[in-house]
């Protein structure tokens, strides 16, 4: 007689997919098997026995990650910690074989393979989900790692926890309900692969991937990398469009950025056929462009172009879903606002949306203050960012600037109202009314670039800011 139904296998089965192969004494019994027929199941090598109430159904085999979802499943509750989750987050290369935990009260029984720690359970700001499993954050994980590793180790963490603390600030902002996630393009990442981790590691916000720097990607290039983060993350994906500087991409790329403007718009346009919502389907009909032929469906978000000058905004009114600025005062947004209800009209096309990437710090200190005058250092030099600077009473940094000044000079140099000049800094109902102030001036969507140096993952600005606009 058998012991459950078939219907009852396949849902079993489908159950272990989803959890790396894994199934907990609950799920077995909740598709009726008793625990005489769950022992028969481990003699005859239909189950393998991981932890206490955890088996693999099926093929015994299981990676570290496999066994970190399992040794949550069997301390009902924990959070995995320490060495395991600097593993599960990439600050170490290999994860132990003991599994570390953090139970939410104290356990009973030891379980062999996992070592539960008694230590303060995280808060919810504390943790994240990592491929669907609970884990503390990069900063959290080195705090618990402070008191466990040696000083070599924790530095090799730290270093590592830098570069990808945007995983934290991506996790924070879509569990708020933020609708939208920009991943920007530097000397770090590429932002095509650090889109894809976030789309993998968050739950619902749509991604826009860039500014990306048309002196350096060609269109097939961006189209073909959105088309790639949209089908591996399920996200809708938007691109935006830039012309970078002259440090970034002869300095970096060493790739020449003359007539950039000339090659934005050539970019724009090419980009049409190949992406966004209205650009057709691969279909098996098409013909072979060089003998290959398109495979993957195109990306449907927005196209989005960066500008400031008047060529770039023409570019924007012409071609774009919206523009974005970068470090804007409300009075230039009003300004340029202007310009590209200008250009539009002209066009006889609809204007497109105005977004501000913009500093942003609620209830900010000293080291917060210095990451954001850090992040307005480079732009004293720029032509209409000196001239607002000086207009402000910033002339003496400027000139500082001009004479060749280090970042750590320049950051000295300016004091603590620069940062509201183009940023969003101050107390909640100041900041508020700061959103405002730019909405009035013109300004459609704010991207909020949060300082992080002593707000990790920037987590206390953005929860003041959820739903705020």
């Amino acid at each position: 007689m058998a012991e459950v139904s078939n219907h009852a296998t396949r849902r079993l089965a489908a159950v272990a997919a989803r959890q790396e192969g894994l199934v907990t004494t609950k799920q077995l019994r909740a598709a009726g098997l008793s625990d005489e027929a769950i022992s028969r199941w481990v003699s005859a090598g239909r189950l393998h026995p991981v932890f206490r109430t955890v088996f693999i159904l099926g093929p015994p085999t299981l990676g570290p990650r496999g066994r970190m979802r399992a040794a949550v499943f069997a301390c009902r509750g924990a959070v995995i910690s320490h060495r395991s989750a600097a593993a599960l987050l990439h600050l170490r290369e290999v994860a132990p074989v003991v599994i570390d935990v953090i139970p939410p009260v104290e356990q009973g029984r030891k379980i062999d393979g996992i070592k539960a720690h008694r230590i303060s359970f995280p808060n919810r700001s504390e943790m994240r989900l990592v491929h669907g499993i609970p884990c503390t954050t990069v900063a959290r994980t080195l705090v618990d790692l402070a008191g466990t590793h040696g000083i070599d180790k924790l530095r090799e963490a730290v270093e590592k926890a830098v570069t990808l603390g945007v995983l934290d600030i991506a996790a924070v902002a879509d569990r708020l309900g933020y609708r939208e996630l920009w991943i920007g393009e530097g000397p770090t990442w590429d932002a095509f692969a650090l889109a894809t981790a976030i789309g993998r590691s968050t739950e619902q916000a749509a991604l826009t991937v860039g500014p990306m720097a048309v002196s350096v990607r060609d269109p097939a290039t961006i189209a073909r990398g959105a088309a790639n983060v949209e089908l591996l993350t399920g996200r809708t994906t938007g691109v935006a469009l830039g012309t970078s500087s002259v440090r970034m991409v002869e300095g970096i790329h060493g790739r020449s950025r003359a007539g950039a403007a000339t090659v934005l718009a050539e970019t724009a346009t090419a980009l049409h056929p190949l992406f966004g919502e209205d650009a057709p389907a691969p279909h098996p009909d098409d013909s072979p462009v060089h003998g290959f032929r398109r495979r993957l469906r195109p990306a449907t978000g927005p196209l989005t172009i960066a500008a400031f000058g008047d060529r770039a905004i023409a570019i924007a009114a012409e071609h774009a879903d919206r523009m974005v600025l970068d470090l804007v005062s409300p009075d230039q947004v009003r300004m340029l606002r202007a310009k590209l209800d200008a250009a539009a009209a002209g066009l006889e096309r609809p204007a497109p949306r105005l977004a501000a990437w913009l500093p942003t710090a609620v209830d900010p200190d000293e080291r917060s203050y210095t990451q954001l005058l850090g992040s307005i250092a480079g732009y004293l030099t720029v032509r209409g960012y000196r001239e607002m600077f000086e207009a402000a009473g910033f002339g003496a940094a400027v000139a500082l600037a001009a004479r060749g000044a280090d970042r750590e000079q320049l950051v000295a140099a300016l004091p603590r109202e620069a940062a509201a000049v183009v940023g969003i800094v101050g107390e909640t109902d100041t900041v508020r009314s700061r959103i405002e102030e730019y909405a009035a001036a013109g300004l459609d969507e704010v991207v909020i670039h949060p300082a992080t140096a002593s707000d990790p993952a920037g987590e206390r600005t953005l929860t003041a800011l959820a739903g705020a606009y």
